[in-house]
């Protein structure tokens, strides 16, 4: 380890290394993830198939699969918030913009319902003439 750390000279090639060891961790901790769904899956369609043969030892391997199905789901759901992977739902950023044919005076608002293109709005700052929506459009919400 010692010998690593003297090969290793700024922080970028530590973080970068660091990465790399990650890696295989990460690969590992799927597969087995997987593996668990795999049993599972396996041990519910063999509970079902005995349930139609008329057997009665199904109970246990549907049990077994079900529980296995909800600790695979459980552990890929914590894994993933591990690596920050998640789904974060936000709401687009509509805007309206709003001009002056007369003067040519351009505004931008927040999207309020009845918005519609060519829609006569209130009155310009400069000249006091109605102003048209000439546009709507979402923009980009920049993620923290």
């Amino acid at each position: 380890m010692r010998a690593l750390e003297i090969l290793l000279e700024s922080d970028s090639d530590i973080k970068m290394a660091s990465q790399k060891m990650r890696m295989p961790l990460i690969s590992m901790t799927f597969l087995l993830i997987l593996g668990i769904v795999i049993v599972s899956i396996y041990f519910i369609y063999d509970g079902v198939a005995a349930y139609l043969g008329g057997s009665t030892n199904y109970t246990y391997q549907i049990m077994e699969g079900t529980l296995g199905f909800i600790t695979s789901t459980y552990m890929m759901t914590h894994f993933m918030k591990r690596l920050g992977i998640r789904h974060r739902p936000t709401s687009p950023n509509i805007v309206t913009v709003i001009e002056c044919r007369k003067c040519g005076f351009k505004q931008i608002r927040k999207f309020m319902k009845g918005d519609y293109i060519l829609k006569s709005v209130e009155n310009c700052q400069k000249c006091n003439e109605p102003m048209l929506i000439t546009g709507i459009y979402s923009e980009e919400v920049k993620a923290n």
